[in-house]
């Protein structure tokens, strides 16, 4: 397995499997499906994608 792709497999589970506590539990998916405001701290960065995509 390349890096490109043990890292989109790392960013598919961190994105629509793996709830997050401060989501109240849901995936990054789920709460950006529901339209929840999501707060982040200063300076972080996060990526959530509209759609799984394959590599």
């Amino acid at each position: 397995m390349t890096t490109s792709e043990s890292l989109w497999s790392y960013f598919q589970f961190y994105n629509y499997q793996r709830p997050h506590q401060s989501l109240k539990y849901q995936t990054p998916f789920e709460a950006y499906q529901k339209g929840q405001k999501i707060e982040q701290n200063k300076g972080a960065k996060a990526a959530i994608f509209d759609k799984q995509i394959t590599p």
